[in-house]
């Protein structure tokens, strides 16, 4: 499944900061965070068409 780019590292590092988590941020947590979003919004629009 393809998935868009909701985040970048450096978008997601800025979100991380935010939220108080010293969690070092690299290209794979961005690719999990984008899949796990799109597969939300997959799920949710199956969903709402019903």
């Amino acid at each position: 499944m393809e998935f868009s780019n909701f985040y970048t590292v450096k978008t997601l590092q800025l979100f991380n900061d935010t939220t108080g988590y010293a969690h070092k941020t690299d290209g794979s947590d961005t690719d999990k965070v984008n899949r796990l979003i799109a597969l939300i919004r997959k799920e949710r629009d199956i969903h709402e068409a019903r």
